[in-house]
């Protein structure tokens, strides 16, 4: 079995059925060219080198991590290693955590020229606008008003921008907010809710079928200044792009970090401004 996730084609035919299936509701999403094979096996991890582990705090998820050269280590369950086109991951499904999976298909996109960030992204007229920042500035919660206000939401908080075309997608497949906060801003989508998650956040669906990809336009950052310095915008987009683990990966993000301060506009916003900004960019 095989499946497309953004420029990864993904091979995976001896995992587990109910592991298989729930990699490719998470992750897959056909249309876009594939550049880079990612093929998946079950097998015992191999050593890691005796050098001491970098421990990762995911969001309240943690992890360890080893690199050498084009090797990587999450945890205790998956190892990843690059060989020119194609990336392969052996997996121990009785040891491996979400956050590892996580972060080893966010190293396989890197390395495929997607760049992952860390926000809230709607489109309207032909382009997109994403919102940013750090945890708790209130990304999910300014989603949601856009949602509510009608404008199409591509991602939550995973927002996929490809370097080459400029354009961004999302793999999110829910909107979480909490209950309280649908009832203030969105009460229309409360019938929509499928459920809640670990954190009792509702849980409204994007849609059955992924928004199609829009050129970014602009990126705001929620709490900085509305013209943020250079160093300023130069340290909010390294933070909005998460954490590159193998140097080849690294390498990626440096060079979209680039060209995203060069053809993107970056500025500053708070949240009462997100509406009003939205509609004033996306008209």
């Amino acid at each position: 079995m095989s499946w497309d996730s953004l420029g990864l084609r993904v091979f995976a035919q001896d995992l587990p059925v109910p592991f298989q299936e729930r990699l490719r509701q998470r992750w897959a999403q056909a249309g876009h060219p594939v550049t880079l094979q990612l093929h998946i096996s079950v097998s015992s991890v191999p050593a890691c080198p005796v050098t001491p582990a970098v421990p990762l705090d995911i969001s309240g998820a943690k992890t360890t991590v080893h690199v050498a050269g084009r090797e990587l280590w999450l945890g205790e369950g998956l190892f990843l290693r690059t060989e020119g086109s194609e990336v392969m991951a052996l997996i121990n499904p009785a040891k491996i955590q979400e956050v590892d999976l996580l972060l080893a298909f966010a190293e396989a996109h890197r390395l495929a020229g997607w760049l992952p960030l860390h926000a809230a992204t709607v489109s309207g007229v032909g382009q997109a606008l994403s919102l940013s920042g750090p945890s708790g500035a209130g990304k999910s919660t300014a989603a949601l008003r856009l949602r509510g206000a009608g404008l199409s939401l591509l991602a939550e908080d995973q927002t996929w921008w490809h370097a080459q075309s400029g354009a961004v997608t999302g793999l999110d497949r829910f909107l979480r907010a909490y209950p309280d906060s649908v009832e203030r801003f969105a009460p229309h989508l409360l019938g929509q809710a499928q459920g809640q998650d670990q954190h009792g956040k509702l849980l409204l669906p994007l849609g059955t079928q992924p928004a199609p990809p829009a050129p970014l336009q602009a990126i705001g950052f929620l709490g900085l200044e509305p013209a943020p310095s250079l160093p300023e915008r130069l340290r909010a987009l390294w933070e909005c792009t998460g954490v590159p683990l193998l140097p080849a990966s690294r390498q990626q993000v440096s060079e979209g970090v680039g060209r995203l301060l060069r053809e993107v506009d970056l500025f500053g916003l708070s949240r009462d401004e997100v509406l009003e900004c939205a509609h004033k960019r996306l008209r």
